[in-house]
């Protein structure tokens, strides 16, 4: 990402401020910008545009996190399952870090008869079990479920999922932090940040800043004086191919 100069319609249709290259290496020309890439990513992509504001982002610590789902039949869990998990304190040290029964949390998570259970893998300091190999990290949970829950059976099946820095850190500052952020980058005209390093982690948090950096978005867009149409040569048939 890069401020538009000059040449920059040669980057693609509109005359917008800031250069994009794609991942598939094709540029685009845009007038607004909503950044909802991890706090360090983010940094990256403002270090041309708003240097300190970037370098605030990338000072925003993250951690490697993984969850483990694993389905049982509900005769092979002795828990009543009332409510909607566990958490363990840091003070435990043990390497799940809470579970969720997510078939007693939301409807249709597993068939009639079954349930199914989410473990968290990975906290700051303790992110070794996030890095664990499939058969390893299924191993050390059901181990944790054997001596929490008394869950002995072998599950129906295991899933893994990674983030690999993953999971933003709020440290002490960090209210503070965010706030010297969002006023640099307010500078900045038509960009916008979005995501969990601010404001929430939850998927409620996320998706409300999303939808606020949208708006803002298109806020500035629309605030933005119409380019002028250049004019056409003599021989350029209009746009429905009927001449004036």
């Amino acid at each position: 990402m890069a401020p538009c100069g000059a040449g920059c319609g040669t980057f693609g249709a509109g005359s917008g401020a800031y250069a994009l290259q794609l991942a598939d290496g094709s540029r685009v020309v845009v007038d607004a910008v909503v950044l909802a890439t991890p706090a360090w990513a983010s940094g990256d992509l403002l270090r041309a545009v708003a240097p300190l504001p970037a370098a605030d982002l990338s000072s925003i610590e993250y951690v490697s996190t993984a969850t483990a789902s694993l389905a049982f039949r509900r005769d092979q869990v002795a828990h009543d399952l009332t409510g909607f998990g566990f958490v363990v304190p840091r003070a435990e040290n043990r390497p799940v870090m809470a579970t969720t029964w997510s078939s007693s949390k939301f409807p249709g998570r597993a068939p009639e008869g079954h349930v199914l259970l989410r473990s968290f893998l990975g906290r700051a300091g303790i992110e070794a079990a996030a890095q664990l190999d499939d058969a390893e990290m299924t191993k050390v949970v059901r181990a944790e479920l054997r001596e929490v829950m008394g869950i002995a059976a072998e599950p129906e099946f295991a899933e893994i999922f990674r983030w690999p820095r993953g999971m933003p850190q709020y440290r002490v500052g960090h209210v503070d932090l965010v706030r010297r952020i969002e006023a640099g980058v307010a500078e900045v005209a038509g960009v916008e940040l979005a995501g969990g390093a601010y404001h929430g982690i939850g998927i409620g948090d996320c998706l409300r800043e999303g939808a606020a950096a949208a708006d803002r978005a298109l806020e500035h867009v629309r605030g933005l004086p119409e380019d002028a149409v250049p004019p056409q040569p003599s021989d350029v048939p209009a746009a429905d191919g009927v001449a004036d």
